[in-house]
């Protein structure tokens, strides 16, 4: 049996080889502990099974997702997850790629930015040396 001292919001299950614990028994077991949402990802069959139960009634109402379908969650209404999302998550690798090259594209931007602004200090004092030659205060202007 499953001890929580907080009962999650959402559970996601990825099935095993024991079908009976995923489709059967954790369902009762998630009831009982009163989990509003619970997820059956099963690779094998390739779909999704959303089993809510948002008023703890203790009967689940399920609804199944197949490949090319966008999964909907009860609890998380704006989340928008397609079935091949869910079944073939990116590797952490892949995340940890995705999120390196766009904290390297986020620096160039800034060094970017800090170059245009020095090339614009730069002109600036051009141009009040210059009016200095011509006899013309800059900071009086």
């Amino acid at each position: 049996m499953l001890d929580f001292s907080q009962v999650p919001v959402l559970v996601v299950e990825v099935t095993s080889e024991n079908w009976r614990e995923d489709y059967i028994r954790k369902r009762a077991e998630y009831a009982f502990i009163e989990i509003p949402e619970y997820w059956i990802v099963d690779p094998n069959k390739q779909q999704v099974w959303v089993l809510s139960n948002p008023d703890s009634l203790n009967i689940y109402e399920q609804a199944e997702f197949k490949p090319g379908q966008v999964v909907e969650s009860t609890q998380f209404p704006d989340l928008a997850l397609a079935v091949e999302q869910v079944l073939s998550p990116p590797l952490v690798e892949e995340l940890i790629q995705e999120q390196q090259a766009q904290q390297r594209q986020l620096e160039q931007q800034v060094h970017e930015e800090r170059q245009r602004a020095d090339q614009e200090r730069q002109r600036a004092e051009r141009l009040a040396t210059r009016l200095r030659e011509m006899g013309i205060d800059p900071d009086s202007m």
